[in-house]
């Protein structure tokens, strides 16, 4: 049954969501908030904090790539064979942080959620979460991008132009 059919049925108002697949979680993200899911490349190391993995080169940008496991307290978040990069339009506007990507084990699903759909989040969420639950056996993550995006600006990481090297043959 298509999307518009249930919906007209149910009369729920819905969210197009992406669940991102992490070790052991998955994130839940509004498709709306997703820029691209790109291939994964392996991040130019930046300091900061452990969960910042580095800096990925996308559209001729250096984009922080974060693992949500890390920032969770969670085992895992180490690049694998499938893994992607999903980059985010952050939410204040703010030039310097306009992008953030996440680490995903996989390529991410399209998922449907409506308020009858999402369950009430029964776990205390770490920081920089705002919430996590347990749909139909997987554990569901939902960054607090807020958060995330002022702590990398407390750090003074932003997103600038990628250096490009030129090589002499």
């Amino acid at each position: 049954m298509s999307e518009q059919k249930v919906l007209a049925q149910t009369g729920e108002a819905a969210i197009r969501c992406l669940v991102v697949p992490l070790d052991g979680a998955a994130l839940l993200i509004p498709n709306a908030l997703v820029s691209e899911v790109a291939a994964f490349q392996a991040p130019v190391p930046t300091a900061g904090p452990s969960w910042l993995l580095g800096h990925i080169e996308w559209r001729g940008l250096a984009v922080p790539l974060i693992s949500i496991e890390a920032l969770a307290g969670m085992a895992g978040g180490q690049p694998q064979r499938l893994s992607r990069a999903i980059v985010f339009n952050t939410l204040n506007g703010n030039a310097q942080m306009p992008f953030i990507a996440v680490l995903s084990r996989a390529i991410p699903r399209m998922q449907l959620i409506t308020a009858g759909t999402l369950p009430s989040s029964s776990e205390t969420a770490p920081e920089g979460l705002l919430g996590r639950f347990e749909q139909d056996g997987e554990t569901l993550l939902i960054p607090d991008l807020d958060r995330i995006e002022q702590w990398l600006q407390d750090d003074g990481i932003v997103v600038k132009r990628a250096e490009l090297t030129i090589e002499k043959v």
